[in-house]
């Protein structure tokens, strides 16, 4: 009976410190990162269905020890405390199941596409007429250039004046850490602004 205890307390540690591991990652939604965090949740439920089953046997377990004459039994408390921690688990199971379900209704165009840059306006505003060709800079092609227009930037003006957690900042969501100073596009969009 301590071994049965001992199991469960031990399954609900480990689904514990799952569930922390899981939330303190912190799981980039979008793209790639999402088709990751499906497989990841698929195996979670897959692991949470074979801690539920063998919560069960054990429980089945319990019970047909209880039922036979002679064996050592089980206070109504630790009786309680199991019934609890497979209840939890069970509902665990479910919660996954359905997070489960609501990442594979996300629509086919947002798992297949990169991850889009958010409309921010830059700090630093400047007059905009009809834009700079962007992508004579080193670096910014035709799919970058897009996504800075889509941010509000549209001249080398404004590129030449970024700060440096601007670039920080553009080097982050264009997802290219560091490329903004690799390929000094500050420095190029000076000279071409004249």
């Amino acid at each position: 009976m301590d071994g049965l205890l001992w199991f469960l307390s031990q399954l609900a540690l480990l689904l514990a410190l799952a569930a922390l591991v899981f939330f303190t990652m912190g799981y980039r939604v979008g793209g790639r990162g999402l088709r990751q965090r499906i497989r990841e949740l698929e195996a979670r439920v897959d692991e949470e269905d074979r801690g539920r089953r063998l919560a069960l046997e054990a429980r089945d377990a319990l019970k047909s020890e209880l039922h036979q004459p002679g064996q050592t039994t089980v206070s109504p408390a630790e009786w309680e405390e199991a019934q609890q921690q497979q209840r939890a688990l069970e509902r665990e199971v479910l919660r996954l199941s359905d997070e489960l379900k609501a990442c594979r209704t996300v629509p086919t165009e947002l798992v297949e596409s990169e991850p889009e840059v958010e409309a921010r306006q830059p700090a630093l505003k400047l007059h905009v007429d009809a834009g700079d060709d962007l992508t004579k800079i080193k670096g910014i092609g035709a799919v970058i250039a897009k996504k800075l227009n889509g941010a509000g930037i549209q001249t080398y003006a404004q590129i030449a004046a970024w700060t440096e957690e601007e670039v920080q900042d553009f080097s982050e969501r264009l997802a290219f850490k560091g490329r903004v100073q690799r390929d000094r596009w500050r420095e190029q969009a000076r000279e071409l602004a004249g």
